[in-house]
């Protein structure tokens, strides 16, 4: 493939740069695999004359092409700033959205609580650090005190946590939690929640995700009856947290 880019490349005015995107999920490596490659990646594509872009997931490629337009604008920010401004934004108030986000989880929860025809759930809301981690920001039934001490986890395809594949991938995902553990849910929805900016495309710098009390498969066939629900709270969340961070 590099062989056949050089040859497709031969004659291509010096001015403009031909960009690679490599991703790691197409690799198929861990994180720090991926960056032990680094080196040789770039020394490679360099060679024949393009400049290589490295990645994480299939969906970030797709981030980068959305924002090529938008690099020369005046006051670009790259997602990973637009994501940390996300995270600065929450952790200076923390408190204060600690207390209005776990009474939004609660009353989304009841909303979903009919949908899902099912007594109890869990809704849970994670955020992007804009370092290649996601944390447990708020939950419906406990309150955090310490945006210090919340857990934190993988992001990516192969994160082994729903949320972190989910925000990965950006998209909506239902798996099932392994078997055989002692845990009060056994499957997790996840909601990826894109913030978005005036000027710049949108990211995805959150998720909500849904502990179920059985299995997905038990939900697939009902889905007409929650799809809407789920989407229409997608949506809230997207607003509430892209109003706060990039007011109009």
């Amino acid at each position: 493939m590099r062989q056949w880019m050089h040859d497709a490349m031969r004659g291509a005015p010096d001015s403009h740069a031909t960009l690679i995107l490599l991703a790691r999920q197409g690799l198929a490596v861990t994180k720090q695999e991926f960056e032990d490659l680094r080196s040789a990646l770039t020394e490679q594509w360099s060679a024949i004359g393009m400049r290589p872009v490295l990645v994480n997931d299939f969906s970030d490629a797709a981030q980068v092409i959305r924002e090529l337009r938008f690099i020369d604008a005046p006051h670009y920010r790259a997602p990973q700033e637009r994501a940390e401004a996300v995270w600065t934004y929450h952790a200076l108030d923390f408190a204060r959205l600690q207390e209005e986000y776990v009474a939004e989880l609660a009353q989304n929860a009841q909303t979903l609580s009919d949908a899902f025809s099912v007594d109890s759930m869990n809704l849970t809301l994670w955020l992007a650090n804009s370092e290649g981690k996601l944390a447990r920001w708020a939950a419906q039934d406990r309150r955090y005190l310490d945006p210090n001490g919340l857990r934190m986890v993988e992001t990516g395809f192969d994160s082994p946590w729903i949320a972190g594949q989910s925000l990965g991938s950006d998209t909506l995902l239902h798996k099932d939690l392994p078997e055989g553990d002692i845990r009060r849910w056994s499957s997790v929805l996840a909601v990826p929640i894109p913030v978005t900016h005036p000027e710049f495309p949108t990211v995805t710098s959150a998720v909500v995700t849904i502990g179920l009390p059985d299995r997905a498969e038990t939900y697939a066939g009902s889905r007409f009856l929650w799809a809407d629900a789920v989407s229409k709270i997608g949506d809230a969340w997207t607003s509430r947290i892209s109003d706060g961070v990039f007011p109009r």
